[in-house]
């Protein structure tokens, strides 16, 4: 996991099922959160998940708590 700034990026194992639950979860956040940008990208290992959000609507802070280890 890496969290800088106004992102945070995740580094999940790549699969079907992990790829169809992690772009239905982006969907449901879009929905009730417009202001947020998910980016997938997809490779033949993995699923880099990178969430933009603003400062204090709580979503990056739920992803990558402050005393969260930043890097992999």
């Amino acid at each position: 996991m890496q969290h800088a700034g106004g992102s945070v990026r995740l580094a999940l194992p790549a699969g079907p099922d992990v790829i169809a639950t992690v772009a239905g979860l982006c969907a449901a956040e879009i929905a009730c959160c417009p202001q947020a940008r998910f980016l997938l990208e997809v490779t033949a290992s993995q699923v880099i998940l990178t969430v933009q959000a603003p400062a204090g609507d709580g979503l990056l802070e739920m992803l990558a708590p402050g005393d969260a280890p930043v890097g992999r």
